[in-house]
């Protein structure tokens, strides 16, 4: 197939997504056309309760954008709605933010201005735990925090959490970690195999396997000030690290090149437009982080 007709049907794929709102489409699309993407991973996390390999290339960040009843796009919300959305979707991996409340709660809001803004509420810095689950975003969304989380992984038990709690403070960090721990014991412990912690430093490794060997976790380079050698060598001595991710133009091929000769997989994010997925994808990266594709 040459070039242009092999662009034509990925618009034609593209289309096809937009109307069906379904990841599995995007993941076919390019099974098919598989000779133009030649760094094309397709791997799989292997779900403890199901023994069934989920497919990860695409993660819906901070529960993927949710579609309101009027026909708009509304992305970073973390709600009930927009995860119980995007499952319905096909996405089985999550991103999802996480912040502590004023009283030691862990909320799943992308930042506290914007929490605000998406509810109209009226606070001074984070709010209490109550106060946030009294809200509606937008009027009508629901406002979550870790425990109806761990319901949905309860309720969906091929969901996976990839956490993106922001801080990098030893204290507040422990204390994030330490409110999924408890949260997942008083449902069942063995859900914690199902969250994937982002780190943003080497040493928050430590800090988080002090509360729990986690199988699966994701240095995310949105904070790192480590260059890319730096990077590699710390990845390569770690086994538990099993995803790099960052922006794209960070995504060089000689780095991407690195990290998979590891044996690690390389994510981008946050990427919405098909045609800089496309590109995207044919520098070998392994999946990208989307609010939605279009």
């Amino acid at each position: 197939m040459a070039l242009a007709g092999k662009r034509r049907l990925l618009k034609l794929i593209a289309a096809v997504y937009m109307i069906f709102s379904l990841p599995a489409v995007f993941y076919a699309g390019y099974k098919t056309i598989k000779g133009i993407t030649l760094n094309y991973y397709d791997f799989h996390l292997e779900n403890e309760i199901t023994g069934e390999g989920i497919d990860t290339l695409l993660v819906a960040h901070a529960g993927g954008a949710l579609y309101g009843t009027g026909g708009e796009i509304i992305p970073y919300t973390n709600s009930l709605e927009a995860i119980e959305q995007n499952y319905q979707r096909g996405h089985r991996v999550f991103e999802i933010d996480f912040l502590l409340t004023k009283d030691g709660k862990l909320a799943a809001v992308h930042d506290w201005k914007l929490g605000k803004e998406m509810t109209q509420a009226v606070w001074i810095g984070a709010p209490i735990n109550e106060k946030w689950k009294s809200e509606k975003i937008y009027g009508k969304y629901t406002t979550l925090d870790i425990d109806d989380i761990i319901t949905l992984m309860e309720k969906y038990r091929d969901i996976f959490i990839v956490t993106d709690t922001k801080e990098t403070q030893k204290n507040i960090v422990t204390n994030q970690f330490m409110a999924i721990y408890k949260a997942a014991g008083q449902t069942n412990i063995e859900i914690l195999d199902r969250f994937i912690p982002q780190i943003y430093y080497p040493q928050m490794l430590k800090i988080i396997y002090d509360i729990y060997p986690f199988k699966n976790v994701i240095y995310t380079l949105y904070q790192s000030l480590q260059s890319d050698e730096e990077v590699v060598e710390f990845v390569k001595n770690h086994n538990s690290i099993y995803a790099v991710t960052m922006w794209p133009y960070r995504a060089t091929e000689n780095f991407v090149n690195e990290l998979t000769k590891l044996d690690k997989r390389v994510y981008v994010h946050t990427v919405n437009a098909f045609e800089e997925a496309y590109q995207i994808m044919k520098s070998g990266v392994s999946g990208l982080y989307t609010d939605y594709l279009y």
